[in-house]
């Protein structure tokens, strides 16, 4: 599951929106949305699509 928080915050610090990290994760913004408010889980390549665009593991942006 995605840390919203966490994920939230290092899209603030590495100036990324929402529709840019769909892109370069390769999922609708719709998709995203879902994602960043905790009610869709993404698989491991978009987890690390999106780790990779905010410059960070896939640990820093999952809870287990």
């Amino acid at each position: 599951m995605v840390n919203a928080k966490k994920l939230k915050e290092l899209m603030d610090a590495r100036e990324v929106n929402a529709r840019e990290l769909a892109r370069c994760a390769k999922v609708s913004d719709a998709m995203m949305s879902y994602i960043l408010a905790g009610d869709k889980v993404p698989s491991v390549t978009v987890l690390g699509k999106m780790a990779r665009r905010l410059e960070c593991t896939i640990d820093e942006i999952t809870v287990y």
